[in-house]
């Protein structure tokens, strides 16, 4: 499932104050960018992680945030672990400054998001299969993509990943970005989530299963839905993957 769409920012709401979030008030509280006086991602994460919110376990976030950005180190970070009360938090930044005293249940793994011994040691840190993984890192899109390629596997199963401030994914000099390597990347993940639809139907899957050796690649087998608003893309990953000829799991969706 591709689902696109826009939301009104609360910050254009005239009564503002009345309207905020509990995770609203966090992101202004901590001072992180993702609340309604700036990107106001939290009103997509309210939508996304509300029915999860109780179960979630662990989450990691790249791009944690030292105090050489804007002053406020792990401000993101904070605000997760007041809102899931029951997660372990983990940064990953290449910034040392996040390392600190930043309360209960927060962890930091110093390094950079394609160090493979970096991402290793957040993944130990979330217990081996984080719930949710966001990445506010690099902006740079081969890096991000990158990061999406290792880190997908160890995604739980029904668990979101999402790759914050996709403005930054056009060709913009600071960040070397050609927009197409990331038009690429996305397109390829909503074409396995149409190959995995298309088992739903009695029809599809007589026509896979007369293919023999047919075989879904790990995306089309685990990508549940992509959701793409401003400023950010969400994958969803599905409870169990498919597999051809599975008519059970493929059409639970």
């Amino acid at each position: 499932m591709l689902s696109v769409h826009v939301l009104q920012r609360r910050s254009d709401h005239p009564n503002r104050d009345e309207t905020l979030s509990d995770l609203d008030k966090l992101a202004l509280q901590y001072g992180t960018d993702k609340g309604s006086h700036h990107h106001n991602y939290v009103e997509t994460y309210e939508s996304l992680f509300e029915d999860i919110r109780p179960s979630v376990k662990s989450l990691i976030e790249i791009g944690a945030g030292g105090v050489s950005y804007k002053g406020e180190r792990c401000a993101s970070l904070q605000m997760w672990r007041d809102w899931f009360p029951d997660a372990v938090v983990v940064g990953v930044d290449n910034d040392p400054t996040v390392q600190g005293d930043n309360g209960p249940r927060i962890q930091i793994a110093i390094g950079d998001q394609t160090s493979k011994s970096t991402l290793d040691l957040a993944v130990s840190m979330a217990g081996g299969s984080p719930n949710i993984i966001i990445d506010d890192g690099s902006h740079i899109n081969r890096l991000s993509i990158a990061t999406f390629e290792y880190l997908w596997p160890h995604l739980a199963d029904g668990g979101i990943y999402v790759i914050e401030d996709t403005q930054c994914t056009y060709t913009m000099p600071v960040f070397g970005n050609d927009r197409v390597e990331f038009d690429r990347f996305l397109l390829n993940l909503i074409r396995c989530v149409d190959v995995n639809g298309r088992k739903v139907t009695d029809r599809d899957i007589a026509d896979l299963n007369k293919m023999g050796d047919f075989a879904l690649n790990t995306y089309e087998s685990t990508v549940q839905s992509v959701l793409a608003v401003r400023g950010m893309v969400a994958v969803t990953k599905r409870q169990r993957p498919l597999s051809p000829g599975n008519t059970e799991v493929a059409a639970a969706g």
